[in-house]
């Protein structure tokens, strides 16, 4: 119980730091990161006897100690002023603006939500025609149930025009967001244009959840909450207290919406469940900790200062998606990661009956990679990419227009995800380091430009 009140103590007083200085609060990079750890510490109070919880020291360290550097980190990086990228960023953010710019017209036209409304229904109805063809016909629970087991079991791979669909549909659901609550704060639109975007909305998240997996949804969620809290940023005072407050309480419920509803979720899914909400969640929430203490004591004599366990091994877990897309793209396959090796590498563990998974935190995968020296080159790494994204950010919330879509918001929200879920697994360089996470980049770009520049003749119908 010590060790994990130690955690939680030490990240209280960083978020206390965050909250006394800045007006953006839990928003920032270090307070994100720091945020991660508390709830899955404190849930994992309740499990110390069920799960026998006794951290090692090791375990212990790392956690602060991956804390402080972050936070560190990332308060040098704010004191850097990093001329050439902000003239570039300038540039770039000049030119996102402009595609705003619609001659004889501001806003979008009606007619562009229903293109994607029947857009991503046209995606819909393909992407569960080809699921059906690889796993045969039957209810929709049999369908989940066998593309989830056969998605855990190999990579599934969509045509390649299904794919693109998929993804451009996935990415549309944070532009929706960001026009309801942009909407919504500036008082704009009327009842019939927050109907399809809510359509829309609903769309790109079902479209997320056809292959099996909650992932998607829990970032629309989480992403989400986190432009609420920044977009609720538009006033003085009362207003401004009055929204965050509001945000803090959406977020409260959230957390118990899912506390209740994941496991029936998973089970919608085709999950087969045997356990209760509350122990489920803690499989995702807590357990990655108590994993990561069996890592540590498992693997204490292959860790050293500059070295993993990956030695010798000819890979790299904490960059394995990137380089499994340049195995494939220069036919390396020396590189590739396969699922077996994964799994020989991060098992499922057990402990008196009861099932942990097989996650292991963000630090597993740096110091199997680097030793302890992969800590502190992983997280610095982390720590710059993120700061240097948010200053972009706050100097476009300080003198842009968030009436309009402002894609670094939402790229800077991504990387706040997954930040937070740094309990659980190294989400950033997996998700962020990767040929998919630049081409949403470009699916953003390509969706703004189309709701604001496309028009026929001169008109934005």
């Amino acid at each position: 119980m010590f060790q994990l009140m130690t955690i939680v103590l030490f990240s209280v007083i960083i978020i206390t730091i965050y909250l006394s200085t800045s007006k953006d609060g839990i928003f920032s990079p270090g307070a994100a990161y720091a945020l991660s750890f508390i709830p899955s510490s404190l849930l994992l109070l309740l499990y110390i006897e069920k799960w026998d919880v006794d951290l090692g020291l090791p375990t212990i360290f790392v956690i602060i100690s991956g804390l402080l550097i972050f936070v560190i980190t990332s308060m040098v990086v704010k004191k850097i002023k990093f001329a050439k990228l902000y003239a570039i960023k300038r540039a770039v953010s000049s030119y996102c603006s402009s595609l705003t710019t619609i001659s004889g017209s501001s806003g979008i036209a009606t007619w562009k939500y229903m293109f994607f409304i029947v857009f991503q229904f046209t995606t819909l109805i393909f992407l569960y025609q080809y699921i059906v063809s690889l796993v045969g016909v039957g209810s929709f629970a049999f369908v989940m149930n066998a593309i989830r087991q056969k998605t855990v079991a190999e990579y599934v791979d969509l045509p390649s025009w299904i794919g693109i669909m998929r993804s451009v549909s996935i990415v549309s659901g944070y532009i929706w967001i960001y026009l309801l609550l942009s909407n919504s704060f500036n008082k704009r639109d009327n009842l019939k244009i927050k109907i399809y975007l809510l359509i829309n909305l609903c769309l790109s998240v079902t479209i997320s959840l056809l292959l099996g997996g909650r992932g998607n949804l829990i970032s629309i969620i989480v992403i989400g909450w986190s432009l609420y809290y920044t977009l609720s940023d538009t006033g003085t005072g009362k207003r401004n207290r009055k929204m965050r407050r509001r945000g803090y309480i959406y977020a409260a419920i959230i957390v118990i919406f899912g506390l209740v509803a994941f496991q029936s979720l998973g089970r919608f899914l085709g999950r087969e469940l045997k356990y209760s909400n509350l122990d489920y969640f803690a499989v995702y929430l807590s357990a990655p900790i108590r994993n990561l203490d069996t890592f540590l004591k498992e693997s204490e004599d292959a860790i050293s200062a500059f070295q993993g366990v990956s030695k010798g091994l000819n890979t790299n877990q904490t960059l394995s998606s990137i380089l499994n897309y340049i195995s494939v793209r220069f036919h390396m396959t020396e590189l590739y990661q396969t699922r077996d090796l994964f799994t020989t590498f991060w098992p499922d563990r057990r402990i008196n009956g009861y099932y942990l998974g097989n996650c292991y935190t963000v630090y597993a995968s740096y110091l199997f990679d680097g030793g302890w020296l992969g800590v502190f080159i992983y997280t610095s790494l982390h720590a710059v990419c993120s700061q240097i994204l948010y200053g972009f950010i706050k100097k476009d919330k300080d003198h842009g227009d968030n009436k309009n879509i402002q894609i670094s918001l939402i790229l800077y929200c991504q990387i706040w995800y997954y930040t937070v879920f740094s309990f659980f697994d190294h989400m950033f360089y997996f998700n962020v380091i990767t040929i998919g996470f630049f081409r949403s980049i470009i699916y953003l770009i390509g969706i703004k430009w189309f709701l604001y520049r496309v028009s026929f003749g001169k008109r934005n119908i």
